[in-house]
């Protein structure tokens, strides 16, 4: 690489990395522009057990309403629904099981000045009775 094309591309590497160190001591710095997207962290993880006995439920499914909408499998007997804070609306649901809805309110969490929103994410375990129990 010619010394004319590495000193644009140096200037660029300290111009960034000022930025870098700018934004986390200084409150008046600006930040620099992000041409990212920032990714949805966890917002709920619901461990599903079954009333009877209290073991992991298989197959389970889960519906998310609120500022995130999805319907989906779990992993196992978890599920997590990724989001933003807001007041989430679920329903837990596994063959042979009576679905349960679960209305849960997720709150932020401190945002770094130059760094994307985060959520505290709720922890909840939910009981999922079999069908013909009563």
């Amino acid at each position: 690489m010619s010394d004319a094309m590495r000193l644009p591309r140096n200037l660029t590497l300290i111009a960034l990395a000022v930025f870098a160190i700018a934004c986390g001591h200084d409150a008046t710095a600006a930040c620099p522009p992000i041409g990212y997207a920032c990714a949805l962290r966890a917002a709920v993880d619901v461990q599903v057990v079954s009333a009877v006995g209290g073991a992991a439920v298989d197959s389970v499914s889960m519906q998310a309403t609120g500022p995130v909408t999805a319907e989906a499998p779990c992993s196992g007997s978890v599920c997590t629904v990724y989001g933003n804070p807001g007041d989430y609306q679920l329903t837990i649901s596994a063959p042979g099981y009576q679905p349960v809805h679960l209305e849960v309110m997720v709150h932020a969490a401190e945002t770094p000045k130059c760094g994307c929103p985060s959520v505290q994410t709720e922890q909840r375990t939910v009981s999922l009775t079999p069908l013909g129990s009563s």
